[in-house]
């Protein structure tokens, strides 16, 4: 008697790369300066049991050394002159993804840090 035993993971399908980078890059996490919200919503096959669908929750910020969150109800617009209290970028995906019989549902946390040169330029990690 043999048995097989298989294991396999599927990530959930997203066609709005262009609108919410951060779906597909966790070093996006605060690179723009400010708060965004984000939800997805796809469905593919529209009609058909079981078709896939993804749906999304996600949101990024970046710690400001003047924000709201450090600092109460002082928002600091200015990205570009951060101090290095400025440089972590915070995000979370909350997501439902179906794929036939398969429902998976799941939260992702990311961190970013961001270095900024010359005022003019950025690297990101994440």
């Amino acid at each position: 008697m043999t048995s097989l035993h298989l294991e396999a993971q599927q990530t959930p399908i997203y066609s709005q790369y262009m609108v919410n980078k951060f779906l597909l890059n966790p070093a996006v996490a605060g690179g723009n300066g400010y708060t965004t919200i984000n939800t997805v919503f796809r469905e593919q096959f529209l009609g058909f049991e079981n078709a896939p669908r993804t749906v999304s929750l996600n949101a990024q910020t970046r710690l400001l050394s003047d924000s709201y969150i450090l600092r109460k109800l002082q928002l600091r617009k200015d990205a570009n002159q951060s101090s290095r209290a400025a440089n972590i970028g915070l995000g979370a995906n909350i997501f439902n993804d179906r794929n036939g019989i398969v429902n998976k549902t799941g939260f992702k946390f990311t961190y970013a840090y961001h270095v900024n040169f010359d005022n003019n330029f950025q690297i990101s990690l994440g």
